[in-house]
């Protein structure tokens, strides 16, 4: 049987790519020329390890394929990166990825586009200013404090020394802390795992094996989320509930906001993100853009699953990195030690090597690890045309790791690096946060979490390596794989630590 030059498949698998496309000069990796590196092949390489060897080979333009030969490019020039990031009209968000947004974080600020994006983003800035962030810092020590008192009953219970599997208290109390500093409500998820937004969080979040891949699934195929059995319809329950709970959650706290809170400012007044966003809406004058209840829904359910997972996330990476590097451990625990027993945003910005071992971790362990953009229209990359349509990577786990920018060691885990960082280290070499228009609206947010956790922490607790190899899984963010296990005691008084080189191979 004859093969006619107008059959799809040759088009797409024989002449496209290695005859008339635009990209048929960009290096990359050798792959099956009908099914690529398969039909997902963007969550095969959602952990950006097989990226960083491609860049390394390659360099900054990376072509790969996944199934009937579709062409991708993963990106890490500066200047490139820049472009796609300053632009996001021109390179909004694949719609599948958009859709998988969408439906764990809800119709909010992270995954919506286009003119909706710019206008929850413009009313949702003041919230994150820095006058009232810093008024929440005491609600982000008080959600320390009940973690810590509770490994302080289960060393009772057990002993010092022991092995504690850290992940699910660090999870709960991570949605413990949204809630204190964001909501102003104690949820109380550390105690209470069956709390329906723990139940719902949890099933929507930690994904494993088929499920990863019928949600991967219902974002392609929008109908299947409406399937009524198995996974889809656990999911949709719960995201039910998680709306129905942050409905509660505005209706309760209006009714509590006192009538002069509403009028003015003064002193005393809720300073947790709703009563911000709702008081905005109370005072706002006829004509001027206000946060909706229906916006304030979504975002609520932005903060939970995005706020409590990534921080989460990097909570474990941060007590990974804390128990190989006990040298580094000790320096911080030196310098926590000086602080007054209550946490402030002040005492903790004047902790020089705190701050620069909170940017080392997310550097090197940045919570998600690959983002994607599709060009709306033929673009202009560096020495290349991305053709329209085309996906486009951005790693974070990449960027933030290449040599060529970083040095040498930019594989060791080293926060003195802050200190002096090379030459042409710039935005855009770090991307943990993302940059442009769409950088991280809570940076400054989860970056206080961090260093309020560690202040707490690190104060009554030494933490050890069990010495195996801890590798990493991806679902939602880029996680310890199967979850943390480090050796925890109590740090006795007259120990809280010394001098110690960091620097140390990761």
């Amino acid at each position: 049987m004859l093969v006619f030059p107008s059959s799809p498949m040759l088009w797409f698998v024989g002449i496209w790519p290695h005859v008339l496309s635009p990209l048929r000069s960009m290096p990359g990796p050798d792959s099956n020329l009908l099914f690529g590196f398969g039909p997902f092949a963007e969550a095969w390489l959602c952990d950006g390890n097989r990226q960083l060897e491609w860049h390394r080979k390659y360099g900054s333009f990376v072509k790969f394929r996944t199934i009937m030969g579709l062409e991708r490019v993963s990106v890490t020039d500066p200047k490139a990166i820049a472009t796609i990031l300053n632009n996001p009209d021109t390179f909004p968000k694949p719609s599948y990825f958009q859709e998988t947004l969408i439906r764990i974080i809800g119709n909010s600020v992270i995954a919506l586009e286009g003119d909706e994006h710019k206008r929850q983003r413009r009313v949702l800035l003041p919230v994150f200013a820095l006058r009232n962030l810093k008024h929440v810092v005491p609600n982000f020590a008080k959600s320390c404090e009940a973690l810590v008192e509770y490994w302080d009953k289960e060393l009772d219970a057990r002993g010092d020394g022991v092995a504690v599997n850290v992940t699910e208290p660090i999870n709960r109390t991570m949605l413990d802390m949204i809630g204190s500093a964001g909501f102003g409500f104690e949820f109380n998820t550390l105690h209470n795992s069956d709390h329906p937004l723990a139940k719902s969080y949890h099933t929507l979040i930690f994904a494993t094996g088929i499920n990863k891949l019928l949600d991967g699934m219902s974002a392609i195929s929008w109908p299947l989320q409406y399937w009524p059995f198995g996974r889809f319809a656990a999911v949709t329950k719960a995201k039910r509930v998680i709306v129905d709970e942050s409905m509660k959650l505005i209706d309760k706290r209006r009714g509590e906001m006192s009538v002069n809170e509403k009028d003015s400012h003064h002193e005393g007044e809720s300073r947790d993100l709703l009563s911000c966003m709702l008081r905005k809406q109370m005072q706002a004058k006829p004509g001027e853009e206000v946060i909706e209840d229906d916006d304030m829904v979504q975002m609520i359910m932005t903060f939970l699953a995005a706020g409590h997972e990534t921080l989460a996330t990097t909570v474990l990476w941060t007590l990974h990195a804390l128990s190989i590097h006990s040298d580094i451990q000790s320096r911080l625990r030196t310098e926590l030690s000086r602080l007054d027993d209550e946490i402030t945003y002040d005492s903790l910005e004047s902790c020089r090597y705190l701050n620069n071992f909170v940017r080392e971790v997310i550097r090197f362990w940045p919570p998600a690890s690959v983002t994607m953009r599709v060009a709306r229209e033929n673009s202009r990359l560096g020495d290349y045309v991305v053709p329209k349509d085309t996906i486009i990577q951005i790693a974070p786990a990449v960027v933030n790791k290449l040599e060529e920018f970083w040095g040498c060691d930019a594989e060791t885990f080293d926060p003195d690096r802050w200190d002096a960082l090379p030459e042409g280290v710039g935005a855009y070499n770090m991307l943990t946060f993302l940059e442009g228009p769409r950088k991280c609206i809570g940076w400054k947010f989860a970056m206080l979490e961090l260093k309020a956790f560690l202040a707490v922490f690190l104060r009554r607790f030494e933490v050890e390596s069990m010495g195996r190899d801890v590798g990493n899984e991806t679902c939602i963010t880029t996680k310890p794989a199967g979850g943390l296990t480090v050796g925890m005691r109590r740090v006795k008084e007259g120990e809280m630590g010394g001098d110690g080189d960091s620097g140390v191979e990761a």
